[in-house]
Parts: C-alpha cells; sequence; structure tokens
C-alpha cells in the first residue's frame, strides 16, 4: 500500500510538471503568433505607406511627405526608435482594431541630381563612366510603419525608397 501510495505521489507530480510545461509552451506559441502577425501588418503597413507616397508624388500633394515641418521631416523623426514617447503631428492609422493599429509615416529625407545616363561613343566625352546628358534628380524618402498588437507586441519596418525624375 506504501509502494502505491508513493507510486501514485510520483505520477502526480510528473503529471503537474508536464501541465506547466504544455500551459507555458501554449503561452510561448500566442506570443509567437502575436509577434509575427504585428511584423507583417508593419510590413504591410510599409507596402501601403509606399503606394500612398507615390500617390502623393504623382498628385503634386507635397504636404503628405515634406510640409516644411519635423513631422514630415524624416531627418527629425528617423534616428527615434518609434512612434511612442514623442511622435510627430499625424501618422496616418490603418487597420485599426480597437486600441491595435498600424502607424504609418512617410517624410523627407534629401535629394541630388544624377550622374548623366546617355553615354557618347563608349567612354564618352570626359572619360569612362561620364555621359553628356543628365541623368536627373533624385529624392530620397523614409516609409516607416509601426504595429501595436496583441498581447503588448509591436513591430517597426523601416523602408528607404529612392525616387528618380528623369
Amino acid at each position: 500500500m506504501v509502494v502505491a501510495i508513493i507510486v501514485l505521489a510520483i505520477l502526480a507530480a510528473l503529471g503537474i510538471a508536464a501541465l506547466d510545461v504544455a500551459d507555458l509552451n501554449l503561452f510561448t506559441a500566442a506570443n509567437d503568433r502575436d509577434t509575427r502577425e504585428a511584423f507583417f501588418h508593419a510590413d504591410s503597413g510599409v507596402n501601403i505607406g509606399h503606394v500612398f507616397l507615390g500617390q502623393a508624388i504623382d498628385d503634386t500633394n507635397s504636404t503628405f511627405y515634406d510640409d516644411g515641418t519635423n513631422s514630415t521631416n524624416a531627418n527629425f523623426w528617423g534616428n527615434s526608435t518609434g512612434f511612442g514617447a514623442s511622435p510627430p503631428a499625424d501618422p496616418l492609422k490603418y487597420f485599426a482594431q480597437g486600441t491595435m493599429a498600424t502607424l504609418i509615416r512617410t517624410g523627407w529625407l534629401d535629394n541630388g541630381v544624377l550622374e548623366g545616363s546617355a553615354m557618347q561613343i563608349g567612354a564618352g566625352y570626359e572619360g569612362a563612366g561620364k555621359g553628356a546628358a543628365s541623368g536627373g534628380t533624385f529624392t530620397n524618402y523614409l516609409i516607416r510603419a509601426h504595429r501595436e498588437g496583441r498581447r503588448n507586441s509591436q513591430a517597426t519596418v523601416d523602408l528607404g525608397w529612392r525616387y528618380i525624375n528623369r
């Protein structure tokens, strides 16, 4: 009888340990799912920001990406750790569900002139790699999307985009 009670106690302890491990595995899997979901929402937010930025450029709506303030100057907020402590005004909110939302911000970084692209008979008039025609201008933008997800999961994705004007 004593041996049976000892065996039952050992089996009960093993059962409780197995339940604890299973509970921990479920919690870990739920956290992993929520983190991945937040990342994929942030990644899709960057793609949506890219579409909106391209549309704003086509529509010459510079207030969306460069209105002269710090909210659209990515040099101001580009090195910040996210949208939390002191975000610039009015980020685009997308796919909001209750307290969860994907926040999207676009901003101007810099611009410049591209080297020539039309080549003159092989090496060109000025030497190897030089062209006779201007290559146009470029503008660099930063698109950032941040997702606040379930169970305090968060993800931030940045996309640097160079728009070339020919």
